[in-house]
């Protein structure tokens, strides 16, 4: 006879009549789930070709709180009507099949296992899962054609049976690590795309070198060498290039080579010189409104073009400061669009333009390399650790820094062990414990005197950003993992970024590709999404989950059991006291594990029964 965790593993057991769901009613706590607690609704019924499913598991994300913060003025439901159509969250999740239309009985059975990728585009529109669509934070859910059939295919990922539902669950934030891994950086400028050049004047055009035998036919005395056909490869090269402000040998030398026959198809626009006021008039006339693919701007006459240029920039672009001699001042960079637009901003002092793209295009972190993790006391910062930890060709030295301390202590206890064994020099300091001057000087000393390879920003303060540029090595990247509003500006010294060919990148969200690669290495055991769970909770306690996660209790996640009604949240320590048998199951003690899991389920769940 199946016992209650083979039943539901199989998904062999009567449907309940009812379920219960977190459901947000407007801004605020306050305003989810009913009296602080779930809403019973009726289980729902599908179509012939529709899935229901069951959550089995559900990561609560800062992303949650922003969603419940912010109502229907949060960017993804932004003026929704939610006392009539509330959202349930919910979009790291594991999910089982349970019932199948009978139109999709040839491609899904009862008990297929999938997480989702929560960024579903259907007809050109983001739906994403926990948001437009309702999410895990429901016993049961129904999946149909936009999950099924949207843009980009079905966004359900299969999962394998010996996989765990917590680590499932995670899968979808360790994607989200991933992919500030996998920027794409390009080799050269973007192909059929819009390239800007602006120039400091024509006076800085006209003066723009010394000898240059390395273009015939381009301006003698150059300080910037040009490029022409041959520095591209077949086929790469831009559909229009605006020219601003480059002077008149610039100008002349690439109509000759590239408007020529023997030259490029690519359309020539000159503009003069323009004021800062007009730049969002190019941005409106010469891209209609989508945005140049490159920006490259040279010996700028005022720092500030590149703030007002970089707002014409389309969502991945990439801007290019060149400064060929010091420049005493200050970049303003928008870290919010690094973020959530994927643009990039790259400096260097030439002479060749193209410079930055002949570089290492990768945002990895560097193998045998330097990395600070600045903020790193958090969840995702356990898991950036991890990761780091568990590349095949790791850093040499991990400095992983936190404001405040308990969080920090918590990780350095859990990846001591690891490090040596792979290794990896790590350290790690707090803030608050050093004082702020005392802190910096000693990362002054963790840098060796070159600074690190790669800095990467798990804090959404731009000051921070501001400060930590400066220790960066020559070609460092500094990655922007922390989301911030876009429009939100840190500003850098011109001639550090330039001297030191310093990069900004980031990125948010995932894509199915960065899920996919994640789920085949834990199915390796490559990784261990496991090791992020910090706490787990069952339905009554999601509130508690949220305001943990809000007030950064823990260093790892928090997973919900939506199928287990009464569980308090519990910290994994704590199991050892609440449910022993649990406890033991732990990996090392310490960390969350598939035989964990099953232990608690069969002791806490009730799947044919759910109470109101």
């Amino acid at each position: 006879m199946e016992d209650i965790l083979e039943q539901y593993q199989a998904s062999s057991y009567p449907l309940p009549d009812r379920l219960l769901a977190w459901l947000l009613f407007g801004a605020g706590l306050d305003s989810f789930g009913r009296d602080g607690r779930p809403v019973t609704l009726p289980l729902p019924s599908y179509g012939p070709d529709e899935l229901l499913v069951r959550s089995d598991a559900v990561g609560l994300c800062y992303s949650d709180i922003k969603l419940i913060t912010q109502g229907n003025t949060h960017p993804r439901i932004q003026g929704r009507d939610l006392a009539v159509d509330p959202v349930i969250p919910g979009h790291e999740v594991s999910l089982t099949v349970v019932g199948v239309g009978e139109n999709l009985r040839g491609s899904f059975k009862v008990g297929d296992r999938f997480i989702v990728q929560a960024d579903i585009y259907y007809k050109g529109v983001n739906l994403a899962y926990g948001y437009a669509l309702r999410g895990g934070l429901a016993q049961y859910g129904v999946v149909g054609e936009k999950i099924l059939h949207g843009d980009e295919g079905c966004y359900l990922l299969p999962i394998h049976s010996h996989i765990g539902y917590a680590e499932a669950a995670l899968t979808e934030p360790w994607a989200c690590v991933e992919a500030s891994y996998g920027v794409s950086l390009r080799s050269g400028l973007k192909a059929g795309g819009l390239t800007w050049i602006l120039g400091g004047g024509n006076q800085a055009g006209s003066q723009m070198v010394k000898e240059s035998p390395m273009r015939r036919g381009a301006p003698r005395r150059m300080k910037i060498v040009l490029f022409s056909r041959e520095d591209l490869p077949e086929g790469s090269w831009p559909k229009k290039i605006v020219l601003t402000n480059v002077g008149a040998p610039v100008a002349n030398f690439w109509k000759r080579h590239i408007q020529s026959p023997q030259g490029w198809e690519t359309q020539i626009i000159e503009t003069g010189g323009l004021e800062r006021n007009q730049f969002e008039k190019i941005f409106v006339q010469e891209t209609e409104g989508r945005g140049f693919d490159d920006i490259i701007l040279l010996d700028p006459h005022d720092l500030q073009i590149v703030e007002e240029a970089a707002r014409s920039l389309a969502r991945h672009g990439i801007l290019n400061l060149i400064l060929t001699k010091p420049r005493h001042g200050k970049v303003g960079i928008d870290v919010g669009r690094v973020h959530y637009d994927g643009i990039i901003y790259r400096g260097s002092v030439g002479p060749d333009i193209l410079a930055c793209y002949k570089e290492e295009q990768t945002s990895e972190l560097k193998g045998k390399g330097t990395v600070w993790f600045v903020g790193a006391g958090g969840p995702m910062g356990q898991i950036q650790i991890q990761r780091a930890l568990q590349l095949e060709k790791p850093p040499r030295k991990i400095v992983a820094t936190n404001f405040r301390s308990p969080r920090l202590k918590s990780l350095e206890g859990r990846f001591k062990k690891i490090a040596r064994e792979r290794g990896v020099e790590i350290v790690f300091l707090t803030q608050q414990d050093m004082g702020e001057e005392q802190f910096y000087q000693r990362m002054e000393e963790e840098a060796e005197g070159r600074g690190f390879d790669d800095i990467v920003i798990l804090c959404s303060v731009p000051q921070v950003m501001e400060r930590t540029t400066s220790y960066l090595a020559k070609g460092g990247t500094m990655n922007i993992f922390a989301g911030v509003p876009k429009g939100t500006l840190a500003y850098i010294d011109a001639d550090l970024l330039c001297s030191r060919r310093i990069k900004f990148v980031g990125s948010s969200g995932s894509l199915i590709t960065h899920l996919e690669g994640v789920l085949r290495k834990t199915e390796k055991g490559t990784i261990s999404p496991n090791s992020s769970v910090a706490a787990i909770a069952g339905m009554d306690s999601v509130i508690d989950g949220l305001k943990a996660v809000k007030e950064g209790r823990f260093p790892g996640k928090v997973v919900v059991f939506p199928q287990i009604k009464e569980l308090e949240l519990t910290p994994l320590p704590e199991l050892k006291e609440k449910l022993p048998r649990v406890y033991e199951k732990l990996e090392e003690g310490q960390m969350w594990s598939r035989e964990a899991e099953e232990e608690l389920l069969r002791q806490k769940l009730h799947p044919s029964e759910v109470k109101g």
